[in-house]
């Protein structure tokens, strides 16, 4: 079920990468939100 999640995961990591390009402060916060 887990395996399921992943590319999901993968999608999500992606896309706040993107948007952290042009929003470094708010994604990195965010990625430190996410990851607790």
């Amino acid at each position: 079920m887990e395996l399921l999640f992943l590319p999901v995961i993968l999608i999500v990591l992606f896309m706040l990468y993107q948007k952290g390009k042009f929003d470094k402060g708010e994604y990195k916060n965010n990625i430190l939100v996410y990851l607790t």
